[in-house]
């Protein structure tokens, strides 16, 4: 199979949702972002971001952290990245899976599970599956993934029997932090890229 690119071979503007002590020191001090490691991480370990949504990063770290909620832009590469926009990304999680169920099957141990509401917010079972096929690459020998990409069908309908739903969004977990080519503090309500006055760190 060949080797993944992303979609979209340039530059990718993403939105970090973060305490405001943690933002002052990534943008003030260039401390790395710390990547996530719950057991509930649906893209699996790794810096979470949303594509080009400044307002929905906000939104989860206000929901999260109250009035200390601030948010981090990013401009990055997704280099060699797993998309599950595509079909080869799929179908490497769904095999991911066999062998994660296999594992289990022989160990007699119970399979973890996403819960979480009908949005399935906690993907337990996501996770341990993305994590396996990080793990097998790597027993292999193979390439490893820089990051994963993946749209997030959320909240309700934003009309009686649509099809999109309120916060719909697409999010990039990063692996390697190589990819990040620069940091910068986004004006509330900037979606999209940085415009002249974003102050910008690589």
């Amino acid at each position: 199979m060949a080797e993944f690119r992303p979609a979209n071979s340039g530059l990718v503007i993403g939105y970090h949702g973060c305490h405001k002590n943690i933002a002052q020191r990534v943008l003030t001090d260039r401390t790395q972002l710390e990547p996530s490691k719950n057991d509930y991480d649906w893209l699996g370990n790794g810096i979470y971001f949303w594509e080009d949504s400044e307002s929905r990063a906000r939104q989860w770290a206000v929901s999260k952290y109250g009035e200390n909620g601030a948010v981090v832009g990013a401009v990055f590469n997704l280099r060699h990245c797993l998309s599950l926009q595509r079909e080869e990304g799929l179908q490497l999680v769904e095999n991911a899976f066999e062998s994660l169920r296999n594992l289990h099957e022989r160990t007699e141990i119970e399979l973890p599970k996403n819960s979480g509401g009908s949005d399935r917010l906690l993907r337990k079972l996501d996770c341990s599956v993305i994590e396996l096929l990080h793990e097998v690459r790597a027993d292999a020998g193979q390439a490893a993934f820089d990051s994963v990409r993946a749209f997030f069908s959320e909240g309700a309908p934003i009309y009686p029997g649509a099809g999109f739903r309120r916060d719909d969004h697409v999010q990039i977990c990063i692996r390697n932090q190589d990819c990040i080519l620069g940091l910068f503090e986004p004006r509330s309500g900037s979606d999209g890229p940085p415009d002249s006055a974003t102050t910008f760190l690589p």
